[in-house]
C-alpha cells in the first residue's frame, strides 16, 4: 500500500500508538502508569520581571504592564515495558500572566495554532533498546552542535519563542535509528510534517513597537505586517519529509559530528500571489539540502571548538549561504583566587554569515535575510564562582549588522548581569538584569523599551 498525502502522518502516528498499545496488551497498564508516577522527577521554575518602560502611544495595543510573572512546571519520566523497550515522557505547564500567551492543552501533529499551549510534551516517545542500535518512535529531541552559546546547527527542534525571556524547545514528532559503530553513534531520522513555531502573541511586547515591524521586518514576523501574510506548510507527504543524518563521536582530547539534512528550511521566505487584481502575501519554509559538522578540542584548561552548515535552496526560493561559529572557553582558579573567587570561566564566540546564492524565484519576493539570526553577531559570558552556593554571570551579544539592506550600518545589543543562590541540590535564587540597544529595526533595538529586572527561583524534586 502506498501513503499518500495526509494519510501519510496519520499512518505513522497509527503505527506509533499501535506499537504501544500492543506492548502494553501485555503488562497491567496500572503497573506502566504505576511506573510513570514513580518514576517521575519535577522541576519548578517560577519568576517575576520587572519593566522600566512602557508602550504608551503606539498604535497597536501592547500588554505592557509594569510586571509580569512566568512559572513552569516541567516533569520527566520513563516506564520500562520488556523486551528492551521503554516509554520515556517529558512535558511542562507554563502559566503566565503575560496577556495571550497560551492557550489550550497538548500540540498535536501537524500543529497549527497560533498560540503554545498551557500544558504539552516536549518528548513522548517509545525506545527498543538493542545491542547495536536503538530505535525511537514519536515526539522527540534532535540536537546536533558543539558550541557552547550559539549553534547554528541545532536548528531541528521547534522552539517555543511566545516569551523570549524563557525560551522552550520543543520535540519533533519523527521516527530515529541509533546505530553504534566503536564509540560513535550514527544517528538517521525522518521527520514526516512541520509544526508552527510559536512565536509571541500579537499583543506581546516582544513585538517590539509598531515602528520595528511595519517599516520592514520584524523577529518573528517575516515581511511588512501590512501584507497579513499567512503561513503555508507542505503537504505531508514523503517527498516533503525531513531526512536528518547525524554522525559523532569522540577521539582523544576532542569531540566532532558532522550532519545533512534534507527538508523544510528552518527560515521562512514571502511569497507573492496574483489572480487578476488580487495579490496575496504567504509566509513558507521552503525545501533545502544543508550539509555541515563540528568539532571540539579541549587542552588542559581552554577548549577550542567550531561548526558551520551551508544550505542550499530547492528552486532557488531563498538565498543559499553558510552559516558557522568558532569559539573559545578558559576555565581559571588561580587568578580567579587573586580576584577573591574559586573560579571564573569566559566564553567567546564568534558566529557568520557568507551568502554564496541570491533567491531568483519570481513567487518570491523576499528572502529570509531578516529572521537568520547570527550573521556577524559576537556573543561573551563569564561566569564568577564565589563559592560552592554563589556564583555571579556577566553576558552580552552584540550583532554588527542590521535585519534590513537599507540600513546595514546599524548595530543591536544586549547585555546582562547575573547572580545566582544555590541553596542545595534543590533549591537555587537567581536575579538577572537586562539591557536592550540599537535601532528599531534590528533584534535587540525593537526591544528597548523592555529593559527590566528579573528575579526567579528553580524547586527540583
Amino acid at each position: 500500500m502506498i501513503v499518500r498525502g495526509r494519510a501519510w502522518p496519520a499512518a505513522l502516528l497509527a503505527l506509533q500508538f499501535a506499537i504501544v498499545g500492543a506492548v502494553l496488551a501485555e503488562d497491567a497498564p496500572s503497573s506502566v502508569g504505576e511506573q510513570l508516577i514513580l518514576n517521575a522527577t519535577y522541576s519548578l521554575d517560577a519568576s517575576l520581571a520587572a519593566f522600566s518602560r512602557d508602550y504608551s502611544g503606539d498604535t497597536r495595543h501592547v500588554d505592557d504592564t509594569a510586571s509580569e510573572t512566568w512559572t513552569r512546571l516541567q516533569f520527566e519520566s520513563k516506564s520500562d515495558l520488556g523486551a528492551g523497550l521503554d516509554l520515556r515522557v517529558k512535558g511542562f505547564a507554563v502559566l503566565s500572566t503575560q496577556e495571550d500567551e497560551r492557550h489550550g492543552f497538548f500540540s498535536e501533529p501537524r500543529f497549527r495554532k497560533d498560540r503554545p499551549r498551557a500544558f504539552d510534551l516536549t518528548e513522548l516517545k517509545l525506545r527498543a533498546a538493542r545491542d547495536s542500535h536503538d530505535l525511537y518512535l514519536g515526539k522527540m529531541l534532535l540536537t546536533a552542535g558543539v558550541s557552547n552559546i550559539f549553534s547554528p546547527t541545532n536548528r531541528f527542534n521547534n522552539v517555543d519563542l511566545s516569551n523570549p525571556l524563557h525560551p522552550l524547545e520543543m520535540g519533533v514528532w519523527a521516527g530515529r535509528a541509533n546505530f553504534f559503530i566503536g564509540d560513535d553513534t550514527l544517528s538517521l531520522a525522518v521527520v514526516p510534517w512541520q509544526d508552527r513555531v510559536a512565536r509571541p502573541a500579537d499583543s506581546s511586547r516582544w513585538l517590539g513597537p509598531s515602528s520595528s515591524s511595519s517599516s520592514g521586518t520584524s523577529l518573528f514576523n517575516l515581511g511588512n505586517w501590512n501584507y497579513n501574510a499567512e503561513e503555508r506548510y507542505a503537504k505531508s507527504d514523503l517527498r516533503n519529509a525531513g531526512y536528518l543524518m547525524h554522525y559523532s563521536g569522540s577521539r582523544a582530547g576532542f569531540d566532532f559530528f558532522g550532519i545533512s539534512h534534507l527538508g523544510a528550511s528552518k527560515y521562512a521566505v514571502l511569497r507573492k500571489e496574483v489572480s487578476g487584481s488580487t495579490v496575496t502575501y504567504s509566509k513558507e519554509t521552503p525545501q533545502a539540502f544543508s550539509l555541515g559538522g563540528g568539532i571540539s578540542a579541549t587542552s588542559g584548561a581552554w577548549s577550542y571548538y567550531g561548526e558551520a552548515i551551508p544550505q542550499a535552496t530547492v528552486g532557488n526560493r531563498d538565498e543559499d549561504f553558510l552559516k558557522y561559529v568558532i569559539g573559545v572557553s578558559y576555565r581559571d582558579t588561580t587568578i580567579a583566587e587573586l580576584l577573591g573567587f574559586e573560579e571564573i570561566m569566559p566564553i567567546l564566540e564568534q558566529a557568520n554569515e557568507k551568502t554564496f546564492g541570491t533567491q531568483d524565484s519570481s513567487r518570491y519576493v523576499q528572502n529570509s535575510r531578516a529572521v537568520r539570526l547570527g550573521r556577524d553577531t559576537i556573543f561573551f559570558r563569564l561566569g564568577l564562582k564565589k563559592s560552592d552556593k554563589l556564583s555571579y554571570s556577566i553576558y552580552s551579544t552584540r550583532n554588527f549588522v542590521a535585519e534590513t539592506a537599507s540600513n546595514s550600518a546599524d548595530r543591536s545589543s544586549a547585555v546582562g548581569l547575573g547572580s545566582e543562590y544555590k541553596i542545595n541540590d534543590s533549591l537555587k535564587f537567581r536575579a538577572d538584569l537586562r539591557i536592550f540597544y540599537g535601532e528599531s529595526n534590528t533584534q535587540f533595538g525593537r526591544w528597548a523599551r523592555n529593559d527590566h529586572i528579573e528575579i526567579g527561583m528553580t524547586y527540583s524534586f
